[in-house]
């Protein structure tokens, strides 16, 4: 799935079955229509979700013609970031993306909660997040 803000959402005319149907642009350039009769549509608040960020799914039809397959409210989780040289320091980290977590981390901006240490650990660059997934940069 792709992670975007929504920018827009406009109400469309309903589905032949009486299904609702939105177009939503993203901030990151996606533009599209909910995919016709989706039953997740039922959950978009056009209000409510204008700003927000989401985990979204969507094809393009060699048409060109775009299509959201699913869109999800991005859940924020903790990340473990280990950082420094000699020794590998542990800090807690909330986003909603891996990439998030070491963006908030890399830029200093944000007091960080040091939750362990280990001298010579081969943990150092690595961020792990809720289920254990490990990333390493």
């Amino acid at each position: 799935m792709t992670q975007s803000i929504i920018k827009t959402i406009t109400r469309l005319q309903n589905s032949k079955n009486g299904n609702p149907r939105f177009h939503i642009i993203m901030e990151d350039g996606t533009e599209g229509t909910t995919k016709t009769d989706a039953g997740w549509a039922y959950s978009i608040d056009p209000w409510g979700w204008k700003g927000k960020k989401v985990n979204y799914e969507w094809k393009e039809y060699k048409s060109g013609y775009k299509v959201y397959g699913d869109i999800e409210e991005a859940q924020e989780q903790l990340f473990q970031v280990w950082a420094d040289m000699e020794v590998a320091w542990c800090y807690e980290v909330t986003a909603t993306s891996k990439e998030e977590a070491l963006e908030m981390f890399n830029s200093g901006n944000h007091d960080f909660n040091v939750v362990e240490e280990q001298i010579g650990s081969a943990k150092v660059n690595q961020i792990i997040d809720e289920d254990y997934n490990l990333t390493i940069f």
